[in-house]
């Protein structure tokens, strides 16, 4: 521990992964499938098959930010079992006025693709797991920089995770106590990564002992992002975000010794 120089996260998922209509992202004719690796046992089609409307509901919310989710839930429930991606595109896009998505050029159903994905991966609890990893990992001035693409990972853990650490947040900016927006996002009664879950928990609170000292300085208060040329070029890049900090000499905030100076709260549920 304490030994490596620098890490780079990158949450990007690989494109060559997408574009095969095979493994199940594509909204093109392929199997309900979305798992990054085929040791994870459950698939999307398990998913979306045999969740209740509800849960169902709460993943694509959660997850893919879907505002209509409720709705969109439904039609699934009604229109199961699914067991290709073109079908199941296919009941997402007629949720929506013909047109609406327009304006984004995005496919109606990209939300909720994101959100079954994300949940059949739990992607964010590697996440967690990651960013815990580097605290420990890195050496006092060692860096770590996080390429994120969609808000959930940016807002919910890389930039509240390393505001907290370097002490620059204490309170959730939306008045929601980070904890319980957390456990939506992560969790929201369903099934998380059981590793991701038996690490030890970094504490937020809104009053901070005076033995308390911050595990990362930021390099920056403010992302980094693609300029037009890049954009241009890589058109998947014009959501990528950079977030670069530095490691203290301070003990890891998951750690027993750092834990003991935070007075109340979960940074992560």
């Amino acid at each position: 521990e304490g030994s490596v120089d620098a890490v780079l996260l990158d949450l990007g998922v690989s494109s060559i992964q997408l574009d095969r209509a095979e493994r199940g992202f594509s909204f093109r004719l392929g199997p309900l499938d979305m798992r990054m690796g085929k040791s994870t046992r459950q698939t999307a089609a398990d998913v979306v098959n045999n969740y209740s409307e509800e849960e169902l509901a709460s993943v694509i919310f959660y997850l893919g930010e879907e505002r209509a989710s409720r709705r969109i839930s439904r039609a699934i429930v009604r229109k199961r079992p699914f067991t290709t991606t073109f079908q199941l595109a296919q009941v997402i896009r007629n949720c929506f006025p013909r047109g609406s998505h327009a304006k984004t050029k995005r496919d109606p159903s990209t939300k909720t693709f994101q959100a079954l994905r994300m949940h059949v991966n739990q992607e964010l609890g590697e996440l967690k797991a990651g960013l815990l990893m580097c605290e420990r990992l890195l050496r006092p001035g060692g860096r770590m920089a996080v390429i994120s693409f969609h808000s959930l990972e940016d807002r919910l853990l890389v930039k509240e995770f390393l505001w907290s650490c370097s002490g620059k947040r204490n309170a959730s900016a939306s008045g929601q106590p980070l904890h319980q927006r957390l456990h939506h996002s992560v969790d929201f009664g369903l099934s998380i990564d059981a590793a991701a879950s038996s690490l030890p928990d970094v504490m937020e609170s809104e009053a901070v002992s005076e033995g308390w000292q911050p595990s990362f300085s930021l390099v920056s208060r403010k992302h980094l992002g693609p300029d037009g040329e890049e954009v241009a070029a890589n058109p998947r890049s014009r959501s990528a975000k950079l977030r670069v900090a530095e490691r203290t000499s301070a003990p890891p905030l998951g750690s027993e010794v750092q834990g003991k100076a935070w007075s109340n709260g979960m940074l992560f549920a």
